[in-house]
């Protein structure tokens, strides 16, 4: 009874969510967010965060065969024009296969990433989208030339020691970088502020261990290991993934949550994706009703239940 009141609030949030993304491209602002719309954002604040929301939905239809109700998503997804959420999704699909069948052989799992891109990729063509379209962005892609300019902008950088100064050369500085026409201009910037932030965190031995601060990075590192990595040092770093692992331990309790946390834990490498409110008020929705399976807490609550109010009035003597 409660997994279908949850269904239905996911299935309007879902139709609203994909129709703000449709509108949001179209030219349409409703105020849901501040984004450049020639991206899709939904009511998140950009587009990588619409797209792992995207993501979560798509993944808790599927597990509860809803099929008409994946389709928003899917394409929420399209329009956000997210390359690292859709690569993501695409790896999930392939190495774990369809949440509705976990247990699928090797050929399922293949044939529903296949599947899954075909409909990602069918959207992205019957669409047609303006301007930066999500093939462009692919074919701007270049990892290794984007990894050597950032290398040749942190060597031209002094050293960083203070907050101020990171802000100043991986923020001030580099968004100069957009005005260029450079082929992969997002991942010259990203690349440049990981080897900025290692390069501080590495020089600094107290930092290695306990790190420089969680302010230090400032409002985006476009990487949320190296963001932590820089801020909390080995001992954070370490306690994540600590606390990851007890998560993923819960990860058959609740319909998409496997799928889910694997396309968190893939986004984190380039999205501070773990410090972004909607897509973590998801995870840790998702996380409460997974641990409501847990037999020792169903026990727990089961034992509790005698000391409630009501049970509590029954036991007391009547007195007139």
């Amino acid at each position: 009874g409660r997994l279908r009141l949850l269904d239905r609030a996911l299935q309007i949030y879902s139709i609203y969510f994909s129709a703000l993304c449709a509108l949001q491209v179209a030219g349409v602002n409703l105020g849901a967010s501040q984004f450049d719309f020639s991206r899709a954002a939904g009511n998140t604040s950009g587009p990588y965060e619409a797209a792992v929301v995207a993501a979560f939905l798509m993944f808790y239809f599927i597990s509860r065969r809803q099929w008409l109700f994946v389709a928003p998503p899917a394409l929420a997804l399209v329009l956000t024009q997210s390359r690292i959420t859709t690569v993501a999704v695409l790896i999930v699909a392939l190495l774990v296969g369809a949440p509705s069948a976990p247990r699928a052989g090797r050929w399922v799992r293949r044939g529903f990433a296949i599947a899954m891109a075909a409909l990602l990729g069918a959207g992205y063509l019957a669409l047609g989208l303006p301007g930066s379209s999500f093939v462009a962005r692919l074919e701007q892609t270049q990892l290794g030339s984007s990894w050597a300019e950032a290398s040749a902008i942190r060597a031209s950088t002094p050293p960083v020691t203070t907050p101020a100064q990171y802000q100043y050369y991986a923020y001030d500085r580099l968004l100069i970088l957009q005005e260029f026409n450079l082929p992969d201009a997002s991942s010259v910037i990203r690349f440049a502020r990981w080897q900025i932030e290692l390069k501080a965190w590495a020089s600094d031995p107290t930092a290695i261990l306990l790190g420089l601060g969680p302010s230090f990075s400032g409002a985006a590192t476009d990487g949320f290991y190296v963001r932590v990595l820089v801020g909390q040092g080995l001992a954070g770093i370490m306690l994540f993934f600590a606390m990851f692992a007890a998560i993923w331990k819960l990860r058959r309790g609740f319909p998409g949550l496997k799928q889910y946390l694997l396309v968190l834990l893939l986004t984190g490498g380039f999205i501070d994706i773990f410090v972004s409110y909607r897509p973590m008020m998801f995870m840790w929705l998702c996380v409460g009703a997974a641990l409501a399976t847990v037999p020792a807490l169903a026990e727990e609550r089961a034992f509790a239940r005698p000391l409630s109010v009501h049970t509590f009035s029954l036991a007391t003597p009547h007195v007139d």
